[in-house]
């Protein structure tokens, strides 16, 4: 999974519409199918992606990494990574940093029998998994929500803006999903590069799950090259009005729309877990024994 985000001198994703459409989706049959690897499953609507394969990677410690950018640092993990419909176009103006987003969803367990110190050889996932734990069982308003949210994702790189977060419940955990685009500098957000984000935790804490989706919105920029840039006294006030037109949008105005998305991450079901619905619905109610809220 490309969790860093950056892409070297090709693989940019131009996210046109589907044929014939210039912005919004219209009403469509969806035509779901499902992934499975090892048990774990994922259901994708097709008229969206034509394929979804499965990738494995290699475990990659802090201390076998050998540098201070934790790239990749993580146990042995597989990956759903969706095809999209939509092309990849030529690059116009040669090689530079990119941020395009490739659909994946990304399973990664949060033990590793092969290292005696889990925390000492994936330092960033498990901060994350705590911190999203916390999250999780708290469930803070929006707001704070958009201060709290983990990113295993966010390596040498940084969130130009949160829009739309919501806690989503899926098949075997919860965790939380948001709109972002990522860079090392400022950026128009455009249709190249927004994200649908997710990060979420198993029921049973064993599993991170972080997944990506490409998404566009016919309002935005075609991609970074179609923006006009901002002096830089302009620049934060443009992201907070783009965050709050994209929080003010409809999740069916987007392409592909965010339900149908979401729909796709809340499919996920992972080998071995089960959870009651009770813990779908209040996992912090759960743990604690109570008809409360903590």
């Amino acid at each position: 999974m490309r969790l860093s985000g950056r892409v070297w001198g090709k693989g940019l994703f131009m996210l046109l519409a589907l044929p014939g459409l210039a912005g919004c989706v219209p009403h469509h049959v969806p035509q779901p199918k499902v992934a499975e690897y090892n048990g774990s499953k994922l259901t994708y609507d097709a008229f969206f992606f034509q394929a979804c394969d499965v990738k494995t990677f290699p475990r990659l410690t802090q201390q076998e990494n050998g540098t201070d950018v934790p790239v990749e640092v993580f146990p042995a993990r597989f990956s759903f990574n969706l095809k999209d419909k939509r092309p990849m176009p030529a690059l116009a103006k040669g090689p530079r940093y990119f941020f395009p987003v490739f659909s994946e969803v990304t399973v990664i367990p949060l033990q590793d029998p092969s290292v005696k110190d889990f925390e000492l050889a994936y330092p960033g996932l498990a901060q994350a998994a705590r911190s999203l734990s916390v999250l999780l069982q708290k469930r803070p308003t929006l707001a704070s929500v958009r201060r709290d949210i983990p990113d295993i994702g966010e390596v040498d790189c940084t969130r130009s803006i949160i829009a739309k977060p919501q806690f989503l419940e899926f098949a075997s955990g919860s965790g939380v999903v948001f709109l972002t685009q990522y860079g090392q500098e400022f950026r128009a957000i455009n249709n190249e590069e927004l994200a649908l984000v997710f990060e979420g935790l198993s029921s049973d804490g064993s599993m991170f799950v972080a997944a990506r989706l490409a998404v566009g919105h016919p309002t935005l920029d075609r991609g970074p090259d179609a923006a006009h840039p901002l002096p830089a006294s302009k620049q934060a006030k443009y992201l907070k009005h783009i965050e709050q037109e994209l929080d003010f949008f409809p999740e069916s105005s987007f392409n592909p729309p965010l339900q149908d998305l979401k729909a796709l991450l809340a499919s996920l079901t992972l080998a071995g877990v089960s959870r009651t619905a009770q813990e779908a619905a209040h996992p912090s109610e759960v743990s604690h024994g109570s008809n409360s809220k903590k």
